[in-house]
């Protein structure tokens, strides 16, 4: 399920953007959102809020690194939005 993570401004999504292609996410920016979509298979028994419960993890520890905590809202990306770009 790609999920879309929005931010107050283009420059914050950048900087996640950039974090996350750092750290091997299959990640995507348009304007002040970042659209990840994941690369492994589920794992059976896996709640269905798993990849938003992972993902919250890792964007609040990036969030850890600005001396002013970026707000942000991570939600399911409406249809094909974060397909991989070719």
């Amino acid at each position: 399920m790609p999920l879309r993570v929005q931010l107050a401004d283009a420059v914050t999504a950048g900087d996640l953007f950039a974090f996350l292609r750092r750290i091997g996410a299959d990640v995507e920016r348009r304007g002040r959102s970042v659209y990840v979509t994941r690369r492994h298979p589920i794992v059976p028994g896996e709640p269905p809020d798993q990849d938003v419960t992972e993902l919250r993890f890792v964007v609040r520890t990036w969030s850890a690194t600005h001396d002013r905590v970026p707000a942000f809202a991570i939600e399911e990306a409406p249809g094909n939005a974060a397909r991989r770009a070719a």
